[in-house]
């Protein structure tokens, strides 16, 4: 997956962090990511594992970046995401109106 860098990165939240991580990536591609995403963790804090049911190159490529560069101290574990469905490639605009 990577170099899985460091002894400890930053205290393990697995959950959250695949969560943080498979939002932040989809907007970094263009919303366009359907389907499920199940993240593989090893005794070792490293990510050895992303399966997708619906992948594409870019987003693969922002969460192997992620994933594959750092090392928490977490026990083997899997977690799954949902993307959605209908993804089209327009982000929703969440943010409050100005003003």
């Amino acid at each position: 997956m990577g170099a899985c860098s460091g002894d400890v990165d930053f205290p393990c939240q697995f959950d959250p962090w695949v969560s943080r991580t498979a939002a932040r990536c989809q907007e970094e591609t263009g919303c366009k990511t359907n389907g499920w995403l199940e993240v593989g963790m090893d005794d070792d804090g490293c990510v050895v594992e992303i399966g997708m049911d619906e992948p594409n190159d870019e987003i693969v490529a922002c969460l192997v970046a992620e994933f594959g560069a750092v090392r928490c101290p977490c026990t083997a574990g899997r977690t799954i995401y949902f993307f959605g469905l209908g993804n089209a490639g327009v982000c929703p605009d969440d943010r409050p109106p100005p003003g």
